[in-house]
């Protein structure tokens, strides 16, 4: 007997730490704990050297990669076994495991995404699919890949500064053709129409009929200029791209941009600058794109100007910019270019050709190429057939029979194939709802059905009919569903003839769920069409209301004019009727605030140009109920943070907090904003803002009480019973007799709260029917008097009115259906800043068994025990009863 049998042996019968597999005769651990035991021990006294863990990778088996090694990124759960591997080694394993890796639990760490993406040329959309998704795209992948290479140039800038000149003139365009350029309206989707060659550094344009696949193509999408269209734009901003920010050099940057030039008058954008406008589509790469996209400056309209070159006009844009590190971050020295351009065919000298060059740098750069299954990039080709030939929208199930045909196997990955298609920006297609069942083919379709509903006046001169009711819509967002129909009609946009109805449906469907439209019956409603200004006296009325909140503020790094929008959308759209726009003389919804009821409250939703704000109201003359209010956070809160997952990268880039003096909805203060996490704790405080001029004292239970469920109102905070209750009235002993009675009365209002979550977890037909169920078995757990409570002689009804804390309290804890057992056990008191339902369920019992078997020491309580006691039980009961006994609380302050 070999030395290696006799160890291992040994290791089975004498040490049992391993046993003997006979199916597969292969040598296993005991137990889980032995095996966790083993490798820590192999982590602790083999992995010390980088040659070491390179060599752990290489020779440890998948199941043991995919238990065990983990990132330093990877947020685990709590107690999971991990081999943590130093960061140098990821792409070690990223090589090691393959296609793999998507299937193992470190891709959720944000840096390996990175790496894995790198590493393999896997498509970074497919990362952030879910877990199922993502194992259908490895089984894909495994029968066969492709390598496509793609890459897209975003034309951006303000209207007039030669966009679509410059584009042409990257087309070797001819004179006539350019000097016959008009600005672009909307935006203008040119796919594939530059071929990059390996060995030619100017631009190749495709023709229709050039063979596409297995080639370097540049697509360019030309964004018009005119305000009216960036809410669309927004959409197709993309981390996929670079982008080409052109700007009129003969401009200064304090100068303001002629109004009818971007037509921004009357908009958020009134008397912007032309400076304005470079840090707004610069902030705009930023927030929609990745942090280090390239942006390209192109200085337009040379000839006008003198002693000026690319250098210096670089240096103006930084001087512009202060150096902000995170929009200089996009930009370098070499990517600066400036183009002149004479009307009358003149020589003039310019870098086109070298702006060629660095287009083509960045078009060749590996981040482009990605490989996708084989199936996939066919489908692709049928979609480019499909649109070739008309094709604007299709059903799923034709569009799966186009590409798989009749093999079913294939075909269910249809769905797949479709939201990677629409992550890349090819199609748009949504898995959900009314929308899972149709493709839009056609981008520039779409973008066209749009852009001719925000058609201004100057596009629409020949449009005279319904010219009143294309005013009110032209000033208010409001549009007839007739007025609609009628201005695809007159302006020709394409809708099939034999389904005009339900393409019209689809797209006003398309429409709503990117956040461009609110879809009506009657009428629609387009946000960022709206110019009706929130005037003095609607002002004057909300000032006058006695009872509201303080300013809840959304503070963002960039212009949140778009992200508003689309939240107005969804407040109209996505919150099941329960919110209802506000009217006084018309709906009360203006360009920068909208107004609703919810729940017989007021709610105000306003933006300015770094946060959206809100407040809320009572009409009515009575107070604000704190539980509505925290649902109205908790609904804005959700819509905006899913509107910011749904952009092409999650955005995380606003704070909470607070206005820290005036508190209205309508303006901004800028100076005034204090962070919501300064404020927690705090109690009171000098404002952080103001500590020398104009210092004032903030007070967290004035600021937060109707915002934040676990804080107090000034009037039944702890501090309170001291100074206002009726401690100066009494000595120190009585003082202390007069705390503890306090505090008994306080766990009375306890049993009130733990009785309304009780209903909540039982339901009386649910209690009556789970009463009879277990009936054997709560006889026995039960004392007499307990069960005649459950079990009436009369034979009626239990109602949990009649339960007292300790029946409530045994029937949560043995009988509550899928409740989460207490974060310290049953029975046991609750760590402080533990808050769930069962936590507070714990706190009732416990604090209402202090003050039911107290003796006379124990019926005395010092100052700070109850301050301590008091807001611990305050909190649980507000939380427990959803606020609804905040006025019990009050009233037993006096």
């Amino acid at each position: 007997m070999s030395n290696y049998t006799f160890c291992i042996q040994d290791l089975i019968h004498n040490d049992k730490l391993l046993t003997m597999n006979k199916e597969n005769k292969t040598l296993e651990f005991k137990s889980e704990d032995i095996r966790h035991q083993a490798i820590g021990y192999f982590v602790l006294n083999c992995l010390l050297s980088d040659e070491d863990y390179k060599n752990y990778i290489q020779l440890s088996s998948f199941d043991s990669l995919f238990d065990y090694v983990r990132t330093l990124g990877y947020e685990g759960e709590k107690q999971e076994k991990c081999v943590f591997i130093p960061n140098r080694m990821e792409e070690t394993l990223t090589r090691k495991i393959g296609i793999d890796i998507l299937r193992h639990a470190t891709v959720e760490d944000s840096w390996m995404k990175s790496i894995v993406c790198d590493t393999l040329n896997i498509p970074e959309e497919i990362l952030y699919w879910d877990y199922d998704a993502r194992c259908r795209y490895i089984e894909c992948a495994k029968k066969g890949t492709q390598t496509i290479h793609r890459s897209r140039a975003m034309i951006v800038g303000c209207a007039g500064a030669g966009k679509t000149t410059l584009l042409k003139r990257l087309q070797k365009r001819s004179l006539d053709e350019l000097q016959q350029v008009q600005s672009t309206v909307g935006l203008e989707v040119h796919e594939d129409i530059f071929e990059i060659l390996e060995d030619k550094y100017f631009l190749t344009a495709v023709t229709e009929e050039t063979e596409k696949e297995e080639k370097q193509l540049l697509s360019v999408m030309d964004f018009g200029g005119q305000c009216a269209y960036y809410a669309c734009h927004q959409v197709y901003l993309s981390r996929r791209a670079f982008y080409l920010l052109v700007i009129d050099m003969s401009k200064s940057f304090g100068e303001k941009v002629d109004p009818a030039l971007c037509e921004q008058e009357g908009t958020m954008f009134s008397d912007w600058t032309y400076g304005e406008y470079i840090l707004f589509w610069l902030k705009s790469v930023h927030t929609y794109c990745e942090s280090n996209a390239p942006v390209v400056i192109i200085g337009t309209h040379f000839e006008k100007v003198k002693g000026q070159n690319s250098d210096t006009f670089y240096n103006e844009i930084l001087d512009h910019l202060q150096f902000n590190k995170h929009l200089k971050g996009h930009l370098e020295r070499k990517r600066c270019f400036v183009l002149g351009f004479h009307t009358d065919g003149t020589p003039f000298y310019d870098t086109l050709s070298d702006l060629e060059k660095c287009i083509i740098e960045i078009a060749r750069e590996e981040k482009w190429k990605e490989n996708i299954p084989t199936d996939w990039a066919l489908c692709e080709v049928v979609f480019r057939e499909l649109r070739k030939h008309g094709s604007k929208m299709i059903t799923v199930k034709e569009l799966s029979n186009r590409c798989f045909g009749e093999n079913e196997a294939k075909s269910a990955q249809i769905k797949d194939v479709l939201k990677f298609y629409h992550d890349i920006g090819v199609i748009l297609y949504f898995n959900e709802a009314a929308l899972s069942d149709t493709v839009i083919l056609d981008i520039q379709w779409f973008i066209d059905s749009f852009k001719n509903i925000i058609t201004d006046p100057n596009h629409v001169r020949d449009f005279a009919e319904n010219r009143r009711d294309w005013m009110d819509f032209y000033t208010s967002g409001h549009i007839l569903d007739t007025l609609l129909t009628n201005i695809w009609r007159l302006k020709n946009f394409e809708l099939d003839f034999w389904n005009r109805y339900k393409h019209k449906e689809h797209l006003l469907q398309y429409m709503e769920r990117l956040g461009l439209i609110a879809v009506g019956t009657v009428a629609h409603y387009i946000p960022c069409t709206n110019k009706r200004t929130f005037g003095s006296a609607e002002e004057n009325y909300f000032h006058s209301l006695e009872y509201k909140t303080p300013v809840l503020v959304f503070r963002f790094e960039f212009l949140p004019y778009f992200i508003y929008f689309r939240l107005i959308v969804s407040c109209l759209t996505r919150t099941n009727r329960e919110w209802r726009v506000l009217q006084d003389n018309g709906l009360c919804l203006y360009k920068n605030i909208a107004c609703f009821a919810y729940k017989q409250h007021a709610v105000a939703l306003a933006v300015n140009p770094s946060s959206i704000q809100l407040q809320v109201f009572q009409p009515t003359n009575t107070p604000v109920t704190k539980n509505i209010v925290l649902e109205v956070r908790n609904i804005i809160t959700d819509l905006l943070n899913d509107l910011l997952e749904n952009f092409h990268k999650k955005i995380d880039m606003y704070t909470v907090g607070f206005q820290c003096s005036k508190q209205e909805v309508f303006h901004e203060h800028d100076d005034c904003f204090v962070k919501e996490e300064e404020l927690l704790k705090k109690g009171t405080m000098l404002c952080p803002k103001h500590e020398l001029n104009n210092s004032h004292i903030l007070s967290e239970s004035v600021l937060l009480f109707y915002w934040n469920v676990d804080v107090l109102a000034e009037s039944i905070d702890p501090d309170s019973l001291v100074q206002k209750g009726s401690y100066g009235k009494h000595s120190e002993p009585e003082m202390k007799t007069c705390s503890f009675q306090c505090f008994e009365k306080l766990t009375k209002i306890g049993r009130e709260a733990l009785q309304r979550y009780f209903d909540k977890v039982f339901p009386p037909a649910e209690l009556f029917m789970l009463l009879q169920k277990e009936k054997s078995n709560l006889s026995r757990q039960f004392n007499t008097d307990q069960c005649d409570l459950l079990y009436p002689v009369d034979k009626s009804i239990p109602t949990s009115s009649a339960f007292d804390v300790t029946l409530m309290y045994k029937l949560l804890r043995n009988y509550g259906p899928n409740l989460p057992t207490p974060t310290k056990g049953w029975g046991k008191t609750p760590e402080p800043g533990k808050k769930t339902p069962t936590d507070d369920v714990e706190r009732i019992r416990v604090y209402r068994n202090e003050a039911e078997h107290k003796t006379p020491s124990t019926s005395v309580m010092e100052k700070e025990e109850c301050r301590v006691k008091w807001r611990d039980l305050c909190q649980a009961i507000l939380r427990l009863s959803e606020g609804s006994l905040e006025q019990d609380i009050m009233e037993l302050m006096y």
